[in-house]
């Protein structure tokens, strides 16, 4: 959904809210039924701007890589032809927030960290990020986020939110970004918050003809990040991240096992830890968990 129907969806949030805790299968439906009303109005025959993925606004100066962000959102939600329309969603939702226009949702499985902090990398690149938790305070985030941009987890909200929430205009130089697992989470947010975008990252359990992609792509990110010549894999490495599939239940997770792989098949365990950040052991030890052959 999108910053235009922020106000209906606060209004219906406020029932839901009450609903929240009896009835979340009831929520749940709600938001998704918002969702295919707002993608029925994206895709609707009308004068519009060209679709995103072929032609990005190059001219929103709020977009620091328009050409890169359409790609980035097409491994967040598909690179299928009937997600298109998706994307084109997501980029003007994206752009809402790097505007100040409105604060994004990210409504997804698992830790959406490495999502916001990408999205950061492709908007506001040269400003701070900021992740803020449950005890920080408005006046504190503002400090730190000045300028950039703060991300927090629905379950983890600072003190103060709505103060928060209230600086992220236009005007301000101040961006949010908040991660969200549960469609109710969604809804409490919404009754909390002036103007609201969102981004729905589908399961992954719905891209598994996708799999293979995305341990590839976020096998070349963890070569960049890690100064890797090559993604070293062993000809087994795909098959055994793929029959350990049931194990791989969201984005973050398939981050995390192709950037130790990478780290673990070029330069070994000890180096490869110290690559990563981490001490031997750790490194050892989530090798021997998971049986992968050295």
């Amino acid at each position: 959904m999108t910053a235009t129907v922020a106000d209906p969806l606060a209004r219906l949030a406020t029932i839901g809210t009450v609903l929240d805790r009896k009835a979340p299968a009831i929520i749940a439906a709600l938001i998704a039924f918002l969702e295919s009303i707002v993608r029925a109005f994206d895709t609707a025959p009308r004068r519009r701007e060209a679709p995103v993925i072929s032609h990005p606004d190059r001219e929103d100066t709020a977009i620091a890589s328009a050409d890169e962000l359409p790609e980035f959102l097409q491994r967040l939600l598909g690179w299928s032809t009937a997600r298109l329309a998706d994307v084109d969603h997501a980029f003007r939702a994206v752009r809402e927030l790097a505007s100040g226009r409105a604060i994004l949702i990210l409504l997804g499985e698992g830790s959406l960290l490495g999502v916001a902090r990408r999205l950061h990398e492709l908007t506001l690149p040269k400003r701070p990020f900021v992740e803020l938790g449950p005890g920080d305070n408005a006046i504190e985030a503002l400090d730190r986020a000045a300028g950039g941009m703060g991300y927090v987890e629905a379950r983890d909200l600072p003190r103060d939110l709505a103060r928060l929430a209230a600086s992220v205009r236009p005007e301000s130089s101040v961006r949010l970004m908040i991660g969200a697992e549960h469609a109710w989470d969604l809804a409490r947010l919404a009754t909390m918050l002036p103007r609201i975008a969102t981004v729905r990252i589908p399961p992954i359990a719905e891209r598994k003809d996708e799999l293979d992609r995305l341990i590839e792509v976020y096998g070349h990110d963890a070569m960049a990040a890690l100064g890797a010549d090559d993604l070293g894999f062993r000809p087994y490495d795909l098959e055994w991240i793929r029959a350990r599939r049931a194990r791989i239940r969201t984005l973050a997770d398939i981050e995390e096992v192709t950037r130790r792989v990478v780290a673990l098949r070029n330069w070994g365990v000890t180096h490869g830890a110290e690559r990563l950040g981490i001490t031997h052991g750790a490194l050892s030890r989530w090798v021997r968990r998971r049986g992968i052959p050295t």
